[in-house]
């Protein structure tokens, strides 16, 4: 009974950071689709040549750039220390996206590691609780869920800083950018930085929300099948 209590709660918790956040992926999509600002920043490089410059500026002469065509997201690793970059363009977005990688990249790497190690370390420890607790060796379910628990917005707190971190930077780095490459009339940057910032705060919601909801889903996952394998 106990276990289901606690999804129940889960689930009320779940429904209400969604109401409190207003995620709003359709506003996101909208905004992002954007087809003036999206012409007007084919003006600028591929993204490789963009990411090689912003993370000049930055001082980040270490880190690895490589292209990939098959791709469309731009992504950074920290096991490589290298930036992938895709080759899309008609997107006024991808200047702010290539900075924020930019960023992360400049980001403590001492939290950076952690930030891996640990959310490897959380998903392992989920996979063995669930199976300990199957063949009969966890028992004690609750003190699982508060173990789970406590694991789980450690990484929230350590993830959504470095996320949050990168989200409101990437705003002023890729207008820095901007302005030194003087592509743009002063109007239309000024334009896709009104953009960026409805952007930036819509990101840093969505953000936290998913890892909350990761979070609570995995101690939610964790109660269901513990009830259903007989758990208190």
């Amino acid at each position: 009974m106990n276990l289901l209590v606690i999804a129940l709660i889960i689930l009320i918790i779940l429904i209400l950071l969604k109401f409190v956040f207003q995620i709003d992926l359709i506003t996101l999509k909208q905004i992002s689709q954007n087809k003036k600002l999206n012409e007007i920043t084919n003006a600028f490089p591929s993204n490789f040549e963009v990411c090689k410059k912003i993370a000049g500026m930055i001082g980040n002469t270490d880190v690895k750039i490589e292209e990939n065509k098959k791709s469309k997201t731009n992504i950074y690793l920290v096991i490589t220390n290298k930036i992938i970059v895709s080759n899309t363009k008609n997107s006024f977005t991808r200047i702010q996206d290539i900075a924020n990688k930019c960023i992360i990249s400049m980001q403590d790497k001492r939290i950076l590691w952690t930030n891996l190690i640990f959310s490897n370390l959380y998903l392992i420890y989920l996979i063995l609780a669930i199976i300990l607790t199957i063949c009969g060796v966890f028992r004690d379910t609750m003190l699982q869920i508060a173990i789970l628990t406590l694991i789980g917005f450690s990484y929230y707190y350590i993830k959504s800083y470095l996320e949050t971190d990168a989200i409101i930077k990437s705003r002023y780095l890729a207008r820095e950018y901007m302005k030194h490459e003087k592509i743009l009339k002063p109007e239309e940057m000024q334009e896709i930085l009104e953009n960026y910032d409805m952007i930036s705060k819509i990101n840093v919601k969505i953000t936290n929300y998913k890892l909350i909801f990761s979070a609570l889903l995995k101690v939610l996952i964790y109660a269901v099948i513990s009830y259903i394998c007989g758990g208190i």
